[in-house]
């Protein structure tokens, strides 16, 4: 599977730093993670270190409002939903349009 992702990466001409990306050998349904592959099995935070250490952090401005995304949630709980539309919103917005639920501070 690593030899046929780096072929296909070579083939969309893809930079020298691309194909030098991390390897993590994964089981969900064994619940294990190992960086290679003749390496005991260990847990699945070995997925999130290498997700921590490779992947950079996003472009955000530190400065600005909050924001979030509301994708769905449970109105009985109290909280919003907003399907099937997306919509972003600061915190304390007070209206949702896909649901009459609002959003509060």
């Amino acid at each position: 599977a690593v030899d046929g992702a780096f072929d296909l990466l070579v083939a969309l001409d893809a930079s020298e730093e691309q194909l030098e990306f991390p390897v993590v050998y994964t089981s969900a349904r064994d619940r294990f993670a190992k960086n290679e592959v003749e390496d005991e099995p260990g847990s699945m935070s070995i997925v999130l270190d290498a997700i921590v250490e490779h992947a950079p952090p996003p472009a955000v401005d530190v400065d600005a409002p909050a924001a979030m995304s509301v994708a769905a949630a449970a109105p009985a709980s109290g909280q919003v939903r907003c399907t099937p539309r997306v919509q972003v919103s600061t915190f304390g917005a007070k209206n949702c349009q896909a649901n009459s639920w609002s959003v509060t501070d």
